[in-house]
């Protein structure tokens, strides 16, 4: 696809060292959806530099794209923040969180679709991520269930106060159904409060360090279930040292 020299919004993902002094930046763009762009940046071979430091994941960017043509990467240019953190790069707890979700929408979003409203959802919730909101520890957690809906493999919501989530099905049950792959207990109760508590009231839920692990072992079961090729997030590791 042609690329234009309009300004492009972007949230950063990842990124690739490519020779002495390039980058692949990973981006997924209100434009475009997720797609892959070549930067050019002075200190990448050592990891520093100003661009370095604006290209960290989930950070919130505008830049120009160039050329892109006859199946080459399009170029990026004229980067800059459009909205520079003031928490999110100094709390180890935000920042790892930062780290799981990027990863989870590289593994979830595809390539060159377009989604305004998928979009405008990640980049409030990284708004909301970088605010004065209080359980920053759960919101991954938060992240991971709403961003299902976005994906078309949203749950039920927990209208009608069953007990027994069916993940198979994506639905509350008042019975079990004749399959083992069922949330129930705790588990449900943990579920459902994700799935209806408001990003700014995250504190409100009070989960044990093993209930928040557990509640991404069931969350990531569920997105392999729904989504075939769904693999394993390496930083789910990182997150389980979170308070």
């Amino acid at each position: 696809m042609g690329m234009t020299g309009s300004a492009i919004s972007g949230v950063v993902l990842s990124t690739v060292r490519y020779g002495d002094n390039g980058i692949v930046v990973n981006v997924l763009t209100r434009e475009s959806g997720r797609r892959a762009f070549m930067a050019s940046t002075p200190g990448v071979k050592s990891g520093k530099g100003a661009k370095m430091a604006m290209l960290m994941p989930l950070s919130l960017i505008e830049f120009v794209a160039t050329g892109g043509r006859n199946g080459k990467m399009a170029r990026m240019g004229q980067t800059r923040l459009r909205m520079p953190f003031t928490r999110l790069g100094a709390d180890p707890t935000r920042r790892a969180v930062a780290i799981f979700i990027a990863e989870l929408l590289c593994r979830t979003i595809p390539e060159d679709v377009p989604d305004p409203v998928s979009f405008d959802f990640v980049d409030a919730a990284i708004s909301a991520l970088d605010d004065e909101i209080d359980g920053a520890y759960n919101f991954h957690l938060w992240f991971m269930m709403h961003l299902m809906a976005h994906l078309g493999i949203g749950p039920e919501s927990g209208t009608g106060r069953k007990e027994i989530f069916d993940m198979e099905a994506g639905t509350w049950a008042d019975r079990l159904p004749p399959h083992p792959n069922t949330i129930r207990g705790r588990d449900a109760e943990l579920w459902r409060a994700l799935g209806e508590t408001g990003v700014t009231d995250l504190a409100g839920i009070t989960m044990s360090r093993g209930e928040r692990q557990r509640m991404i072992d069931l969350m990531s079961q569920y997105y392999r279930m729904h989504m075939p090729g769904f693999s394993q997030l390496k930083s789910a590791a990182i997150l389980a040292m979170l308070n």
